[in-house]
């Protein structure tokens, strides 16, 4: 997988660009096939749900509004940001579910699916996900 660069810009200049490539285009579908991205990421990015926005995509987006790359907060890879992450919560998750957290919200994760789908959930998941790979 190759390491992708992410950039962070302000709030504000990222719905303003990406609203203004809505309203040159009209419809979301049209503007995720133009940057060759599903609609749901696209929509993710118009409004800021995702701050860190791929070099690719921001310079599409610039090149097509013939604008120039907005001020750049914050310039990453994907890796980096998923690691921050990872030291920011699992802290603060050991810390409210005590050592052995992973098997405290496992345990949840099992007892939430079993719920929903019966005892027999890990055989049905097993050939839902078959299924999907299969297609």
């Amino acid at each position: 997988m190759r390491e992708e660069i992410r950039i962070k810009i302000n709030k504000i200049e990222q719905k303003r660009l990406f609203t203004q490539l809505k309203q040159k285009f009209g419809s979301r579908k049209k503007i995720a096939n133009i940057l060759r991205i599903k609609e749901q990421t696209y929509k993710g990015y118009a409004y800021s749900k995702v701050r860190y926005i791929p070099k690719i995509i921001l310079d599409r987006t610039c090149a097509i509004l013939k604008e120039p790359i907005p001020h750049i907060l914050k310039q990453t890879t994907l890796k980096n940001i998923r690691q921050k992450t990872i030291k920011k919560t699992y802290p603060i998750l050991r810390k409210k579910y005590g050592k052995d957290w992973q098997k405290k919200l496992a345990a949840r994760g099992h007892a939430t699916s079993q719920r929903k789908y019966g005892n027999e959930w890990r055989k049905r998941m097993t050939k839902r996900g078959y299924q999907t790979s299969r297609k």
